[in-house]
């Protein structure tokens, strides 16, 4: 039996630590949230849908003030899923965590011993083995970040796909004794690496779209071009992604991979070059590589 129970938390238009809030009419406005929910319909909703593993509870942070409609349109993912979705409804910025936390709370059974929360935002997608592969990390451990440094950029307009290395993932997990628990929203995912993380280097485990409503999004330099096909083979969303024949395929590696041959871009150094290179070609062998020097690297500061 698990001793643990895992909630995962989506905001959608909550007033909370972003670079550029809404007041809460515009978090409320109509054309707002409709373009929103399209988004969440077509990435992080479909994809959590898909998980392999059931069991957890899907905490969507909505703001008090939400007009009906909406909370109708919230009311429909529940009845036409098989998994928990729990709406909690969020009156402040002042009173968010404390209300997460009663939600929480409610949901605990007496057996559990260890809560495990993690962070997903609305126009973001998950691997269909992304619950199951945190769920696998538990240890009986007590504050432990989980972060899986590998995941894709999916650009809307362009139809493009990129693959990203980044140690403070947005899509980033928090393992916590029950007793004082204070979930993953308490830390921003850029403040993790202050704490105690275990980094799972494993497939792409999250994927984030870059669209007209980002709020920080930005394009990593670092970023590989990837087939779009290697996002649909892990992923279940909803987008059109682009498909192609095999000439066109091969086509398309060579012609990426070339601009990053000749590109003179600052920032793609010889170093950087090769791992583009090699990312585009077979992502696995960085992804032994960085398991690798981690490990090392743990090895070191354990002796």
């Amino acid at each position: 039996m698990s001793r643990f129970q895992h909630f995962l938390i989506t905001r959608i238009n909550i007033d909370w630590n972003i670079s550029k809030p809404r007041s809460q009419q515009e978090r409320n406005n109509i054309d707002f949230l409709k373009y929103r929910l399209d988004i969440f319909e077509k990435t992080c909703y479909p994809s959590v849908k898909a998980q392999t593993e059931k069991k957890f509870t899907w905490l969507i942070l909505l703001d008090a003030e939400l007009p009906s409609m909406f909370r109708e349109r919230i009311q429909s993912y529940r009845s036409h899923s098989n998994i928990e979705i729990l709406p909690v409804y969020i009156s402040s910025k002042e009173n968010c965590l404390s209300e997460l936390k009663a939600a929480i709370s409610e949901k605990i059974s007496k057996a559990t011993t260890h809560i495990i929360t993690t962070n997903l935002d609305s126009d973001d997608a998950v691997s269909r083995k992304f619950i199951s592969t945190i769920q696998n990390q538990f240890r009986e451990q007590d504050s432990e970040f989980i972060n899986f440094p590998f995941g894709y950029l999916y650009q809307l307009k362009e139809q493009k796909a990129f693959l990203r290395e980044w140690l403070t993932a947005p899509c980033y997990t928090l393992i916590e004794d029950r007793k004082n628990f204070e979930t993953v929203l308490k830390y921003g995912h850029d403040q993790i690496s202050n704490y105690k993380v275990c980094h799972v280097f494993t497939t792409p485990m999250w994927l984030m779209t870059a669209h007209n409503m980002n709020v920080r999004t930005k394009f990593d330099v670092a970023a590989a071009w990837q087939p779009t096909n290697r996002v649909s083979e892990e992923f279940c969303i909803n987008l059109e992604l682009p498909k192609k024949r095999l000439l066109e395929g091969s086509k398309e590696f060579f012609t990426e991979s070339l601009n990053v041959v000749l590109s003179r871009r600052s920032w793609d150094t010889p170093k950087v070059k090769f791992r583009k290179i090699v990312n585009i070609f077979s992502p696995f062998l960085i992804r032994l590589a960085r398991r690798a020097q981690y490990s090392q690297k743990n090895q070191s500061l354990s002796s």
